[in-house]
């Protein structure tokens, strides 16, 4: 399970010995826990902010990195283009708004502690904050997000900003593709996607993205041992996750 969070969430600036490994503890931490507020901690992982940038990102002088990375590759992705700078599920515009939300967040010393989770965390610095409300697109029913008006609200909205990207259902759609995609079969047919993904991603958006209760689902039912249907030639069993004998025998006969 951390490696599926890191699969998505990849951060490969190899520089830092200790952002590293705080980065790959922050994944196994929430390895089975709650994607929404690993979302926010990743946002002030050490790793993350200087790997996209963020640390550079500042009022006057936004950088749009991991703005754009977030939406697009972390978590609602883009979905169709229909229109000059309007992915469906997102716009340009949305992006430009997301980096104002993030401005004023850097890096810190090691010292510097989550409450939650022990780790090293960044900071925010009011200073490279700008304090405007953000107006996104209808994409998310045109949400404002309130402008911080001190240091310690900057995690307030950061936190609002969060909480609208995953209250799309299109988010949670999104990960338990990439779940079925990890861990069963890469080809989701129109059947999958409305007898197994819709189903479990209403689940996931209900239960508030706690991932365990997901999991446990998708690994137990028929579905991940091909019993759901008479079909035998679609292989979905073992199409991912293989005994051990199937895996010797496998790399024996590539060799």
């Amino acid at each position: 399970m951390a490696l599926f969070l890191k699969s998505i969430w990849g951060a490969n600036d190899l520089s830092n010995d200790w952002q590293i490994f705080e980065h790959e503890r922050l994944c196994q931490f929430y390895a089975l826990g709650n994607m929404k507020t690993f979302a926010y901690k990743m946002t002030l992982d050490h790793q993350m902010l200087r790997f996209l940038d963020n640390n550079l990102n500042k009022k006057g002088q936004p950088n749009e990195n991991y703005a754009r990375e977030f939406l697009e590759l972390f978590t609602i992705l883009k979905g169709e283009q229909i229109g000059g700078g309007n992915y469906t599920n997102y716009t340009e515009e949305d992006i430009a708004e997301t980096a104002r939300v993030l401005t004023g967040f850097t890096t810190s010393n090691f010292a510097n502690k989550d409450p939650d989770t022990g780790l090293s965390t960044g900071r925010a610095l009011f200073n490279n904050q700008d304090i405007g409300n953000k107006q996104f697109s209808d994409a998310f029913q045109n949400q404002i997000i309130l402008g911080a008006t001190s240091q310690a609200d900057m995690f307030r909205e950061l936190q609002d900003f969060v909480d609208m990207v995953f209250n799309q259902k299109e988010t949670a759609r999104a990960y338990v593709r990439r779940l079925y995609q990890f861990f069963i079969h890469d080809i989701i047919t129109k059947e999958i996607e409305s007898d197994i993904i819709q189903p479990l991603a209403d689940q996931f958006y209900n239960n508030g993205y706690e991932l365990k209760p997901i999991m446990e689902i998708l690994l137990k039912s028929k579905h991940f041992y091909d019993e759901d249907d008479s079909d035998n030639s679609d292989n979905i069993i073992g199409g991912k996750i293989k005994s051990p004998l199937d895996l010797l025998f496998q790399a024996a006969n590539q060799m």
